[in-house]
């Protein structure tokens, strides 16, 4: 699998550039910054906070 990000201080933009596919379910995104950090996963058309809650 290969993944091709673009990301800005904004925006986080994916796409799959080649390989098996893989569900937004597999998909888990960690950001963090002298603050700390935060977890998010996806739901068909959602993005979900690593507690559970839309984001």
């Amino acid at each position: 699998m290969n993944l091709v990000g673009d990301v800005s201080r904004e925006t986080l933009e994916l796409s799959h550039a080649g390989g098996r596919p893989l569900p937004t379910a597999h998909l888990r995104v960690l950001v963090q910054n002298d603050s700390g950090g935060a977890e998010y996963t996806f739901d068909p058309g959602l993005m979900v906070d690593g507690d559970g809650d839309d984001a």
